[in-house]
């Protein structure tokens, strides 16, 4: 914990595989959420999927639905992450839905083994076949050394675990790449004239862009501001911010809702 304090972090959500987290005391920053990586089964092989906070573990590694299903159950408010879904065995679209339907909210978007844009690929493809799935990037660490490897995420939230798993349960965060040099100054969903805006703002920043319909790059934008004007059509838009060094800031999702409202993140107070 030390070394996570020594680079800044606010929280660490602590995650081993099998075995549930058991802190020593109760450090103030970052602040600790305990965890569980748990290992299930697809058709195709063992996977992982972690939920926190979480204090206990599966004797046996349980189906994807009815290991997701059990800690819906048991913990009612966890969030529940697939990870890293193309390293070892492959996850696939219908596993993806599976998994989202018993309950997993957010996908691992983490290059490990391969590139990010397959993870971004799949992410959409998921979004574009209706599922409601956060996108996130994790430091992953094994060692101290590897920390912040591939990025990490920044919540809209207080400095307690509380509030942290709320922020993320709810989608009031960004994932960062690692070296990530711009800044989010606002995101945020504004009325005109009865069309619905998405409007980004961030300090130098290279480009903005807006992403929808399962991967299609719907507007572009080189400034340091960009707006998009939500169709009809419109399932889902999520934007992306890029540094002039190409790293890339992802935000959560616009949803439509059935009713034909819409679900909006929104990031009150940019970390």
């Amino acid at each position: 914990m030390e070394a996570f304090r020594t680079l800044g972090y606010d929280f660490c959500v602590a995650t081993g595989h099998n075995v549930a987290s058991r802190p020593q005391g109760k450090p103030r920053r970052p602040r600790l959420v305990c965890g569980v990586e748990h290992s299930m089964n697809l058709a195709g092989g063992r996977v992982h999927v972690s939920s926190f906070p979480c204090r206990w573990v599966f004797e046996d590694p349980p189906s994807v639905e009815k290991g997701i299903a059990e800690i819906r159950r048991r913990d009612p408010a966890s969030v529940i992450v697939v990870n890293h879904p193309f390293r070892g065995t492959r996850w696939t679209l219908e596993d993806l839905c599976v998994a989202a339907r018993a309950g997993a909210s957010v996908l691992e978007l983490n290059p490990k083994g391969y590139d990010i844009s397959d993870a971004l690929r799949f992410w959409d493809e998921g979004l574009g076949s209706g599922l409601r799935l956060y996108g996130a990037l994790s430091t992953d660490a094994h060692s101290v050394r590897e920390i912040g490897v591939f990025g990490h995420v920044l919540a809209d939230a207080r400095p307690t675990v509380a509030s942290v798993v709320r922020a993320i349960a709810g989608g009031a965060f960004c994932a960062v790449e690692q070296g990530f040099a711009s800044k989010l100054a606002s995101y945020r969903l504004k009325s005109i004239r009865g069309r619905r805006i998405i409007e980004v703002k961030a300090t130098a920043s290279r480009s903005i862009r807006f992403i929808g319909n399962g991967g299609e790059i719907l507007d572009y934008s080189s400034s340091q501001t960009a707006s998009y004007a939500l169709r009809d059509d419109d399932a889902y838009v999520r934007a992306e911010v890029i540094d002039i060094n190409g790293k890339t800031l992802f935000l959560q999702p616009l949803f439509r809702e059935p009713s034909g409202g819409v679900s909006f993140p929104r990031l009150t107070s940019i970390p």
